[in-house]
């Protein structure tokens, strides 16, 4: 659990890493480019091994708007006006995830906003009720504010073998339906000069709960079909 201020501080920079890294994706030519990829690509190798370009956000050149965020932070006592910070970041597959994100039609300001830590300052002090163990691994899984998304951490194992196994993954996604997990992004994101951290955006599966509903009625109507 996140229990320390700079564990804390740790925390608010990654999603307003995140945050910032989605703005630009909305209100760059680049981004919206990419917000139409086609179904019809070949999806060879190497859209499986690419990797943006890294993104660096500091204090001095957050996008606009961040500046009453940090002002937020700092009477939440968050500590980010103590430290000259750095987050860097980097997306794997980006045209494979918005590919997963289009396919359950979540835009890319849908992400953003739940996110968006000017939306989670109030529960940024609150830790302890936003966050989970994430099961024998001991990763960190934080819920957004909204509970549509999970933020999880993984190891470097975990990584390599997603990567590995990723091209299988969206062919299942784009094939068939399935209650698989619905992994909207993969990013390496370094705070500081400290190890990096590897983090996937998640749909929260209880929003499956129309759909199991759906199954449910489903089912209970055949066994009443088999009964008569």
């Amino acid at each position: 659990m996140l229990n320390q201020n700079v564990e804390l501080t740790d925390y608010t920079l990654t999603i307003m890493g995140l945050t910032c890294f989605f703005e630009d994706r909305i209100s760059s030519p680049e981004g919206c480019k990419l917000d139409n990829v086609p179904s019809t690509l070949p999806w060879d190798k190497e859209f499986y091994e690419e990797q943006t370009p890294v993104k660096i956000y500091t204090k001095n050149n957050l996008p606009k708007g961040f500046k009453k965020f940090q002002e937020k932070c700092e009477e939440k006592n968050l500590f980010l006006s103590e430290i000259n910070y750095k987050i860097t970041i980097q997306e794997y597959a980006p045209k494979v995830f918005q590919h997963i994100r289009n396919i359950d039609t979540i835009q890319n300001n849908i992400i953003k906003l739940s996110i968006d830590p000017k939306k989670t300052i109030d529960h940024l002090t609150h830790l302890r009720e936003m966050c989970v163990n994430g099961g024998n691994s001991g990763n960190l899984v934080i819920y957004t504010y909204d509970h549509k998304f999970l933020v999880k951490t993984i190891s470097t194992e975990e990584l390599e073998t997603f990567v590995e196994f990723l091209p299988q993954y969206h062919k299942i996604m784009r094939s068939f339906k399935t209650l698989l997990c619905r992994i909207y992004g993969l990013y390496k994101i370094q705070i500081q000069d400290k190890n990096p951290s590897y983090i996937i955006i998640m749909k929260n599966m209880l929003d499956l709960t129309q759909e199991v509903n759906k199954l449910i009625i489903i089912i209970y109507r055949v066994k009443l079909q088999l009964l008569t």
